[in-house]
């Protein structure tokens, strides 16, 4: 419970004049209550996609994941929230979570424009906002990113390494911001071992599309990749004689003879940002400051990673190349680029 401080200023009363007069206490000319350090934590999700698509599955796990460690003490609800919705459901959702009184909502897309129409009707509703494109927006709307663009990096030094075509591949969501620089860094991993690797791009237009993604990936097949970095999901394709790589979690099972590794990003640092940007505005009962920065947690702060390489896959050679990148990485000795153009095709 909340409690709203308020300081009432008043002439001292005989029994603190007398408490002066014997030495007892000085005068007090006012009194406040220690406003109440919060206990529990409401919150919840709008997703674009559905919840076994690998962003909105990691979030979850994520969820789970922090509600367990119970930062500041706080008792945290498990995972509530709505899927497949855009546009006005998407406002509907975000509008009756903080009419309900949850106290943080992540709007897992592109919700800018519906959390701008409702924010400032719910001062006391933290809004979270998770990458592009979206609007930094300040006050009770939080900007938060989970870039992949290092442990992509990675994946694609992996497959500079392995390829045998010279014809390196990748199908995406989007073309947006944060799919843009992990497919890039992709690239320019495999050009870090193999100057000369073509490229091959494709984008299905859609946040959660197996069969399109699986159609893509056959084409880039069939245009000489033989390394293809399945960022959309559908790995149909590479249980065929190519090498795959997955993102945002381990799909290694769904083909063991044929993914390499996969990028991972965690949204645990993220999370814990949130969770102490809200404790301490609400301990305080202070308005909320929300970034207008791309706010993002590295490899170097635990935010990402990539999965074990597959030794079925993965010579030791090319394992401890990879892992020497991934050291200086982690040590900040090697920044990997964040370029977020939109790739071409070869």
């Amino acid at each position: 419970m909340m409690i709203s401080l308020a300081t009432t200023f008043m002439r001292p009363g005989r029994a603190a004049w007398l408490a002066l007069a014997l030495g007892l206490g000085g005068i007090h000319t006012g009194s406040a209550s220690a406003q109440q350090a919060p206990k529990e934590l409401k919150i919840a999700a709008v997703l674009a996609s559905t919840p076994d698509e690998p962003w909105a599955s990691s979030f979850l796990k994520a969820w789970g994941e922090v509600r367990a460690e119970k930062p500041h003490g706080l008792e945290i609800n498990a995972p509530v929230y709505t899927d497949n919705a855009w546009g006005d459901p998407a406002e509907a959702a975000l509008r009756l979570y903080a009419r309900k009184g949850y106290d943080i909502v992540f709007a897992l897309s592109s919700y800018s424009d519906q959390v701008k129409k409702i924010r400032n009707l719910y001062p006391k509703t933290l809004f979270v906002l998770t990458g592009n494109p979206n609007e930094a927006l300040g006050g009770n709307s939080f900007l938060l990113y989970n870039r992949i663009y290092e442990p992509s990096y990675l994946l694609g030094v992996v497959a500079g390494s392995m390829t045998k075509t010279g014809v390196v591949g990748a199908v995406g969501y989007f073309p947006t911001e944060d799919q843009n620089d992990a497919m890039n860094a992709f690239f320019a991993g495999a050009r870090s071992v193999r100057p000369d690797v073509k490229q091959k791009v494709a984008y299905i237009g859609s946040w959660w599309d197996p069969p399109l993604a699986l159609e893509s990936s056959k084409a880039q097949i069939a245009a000489g990749a033989d390394q293809i970095y399945m960022m959309a999901g559908s790995f149909e394709a590479c249980k065929q004689t190519v090498v795959c790589y997955g993102s945002y979690r381990d799909y290694t099972s769904t083909a063991p003879k044929n993914i390499a590794s996969n990028s991972l990003g965690s949204w645990k640092p993220g999370l814990h940002w949130i969770i102490d940007q809200w404790y301490q505005a609400r301990s305080a009962d202070k308005p909320y400051n929300g970034n207008m920065d791309k706010r993002n947690f590295g490899m170097a702060e635990g935010g990402a990673d990539i999965t074990p390489l597959n030794t079925a896959v993965v010579s030791p050679a090319v394992a401890a190349r990879v892992e020497a990148v991934r050291a200086k990485i982690l040590a900040k000795e090697f920044v990997v680029p964040l370029v977020t153009t939109k790739p071409q095709s070869d």
